[in-house]
């Protein structure tokens, strides 16, 4: 899937890639937390689970499959699970300020 990526951005001489595809590659795997390139399948896998019937109340979502690149979502998404998910009044607003 990456191959024709890596070649095309080694082609344009640019002051963020390398000029070899396979050193695109590295490059492009070390800016990835996973360290590692995604698959069809794991794109696949989001697209199957957003017109599934578990997700039948979503009605709007940017699902990015990045493999931790906007890392701000993994910050984010604890605490407004636990703000969401706390009965406690006083516990549910200090969860936004920490």
């Amino acid at each position: 899937m990456w191959t024709r990526q890596t070649q095309l951005q080694a082609s344009v001489s640019s002051q963020y890639f390398d000029a070899d595809p396979k050193v695109v590659e590295q490059q492009m795997i070390n800016s990835v937390p996973m360290r590692r390139l995604g698959t069809l399948t794991e794109v696949a896998n989001g697209v199957a689970f957003l017109i599934s019937d578990q997700a039948s109340y979503i009605t709007g979502l940017n699902l990015e499959i990045t493999g931790g690149q906007q890392r701000r979502l993994l910050i984010i998404v604890p605490v407004m699970l636990a703000f969401t998910m706390s009965t406690e009044p006083s516990l549910r607003a200090t969860k936004l300020i920490d």
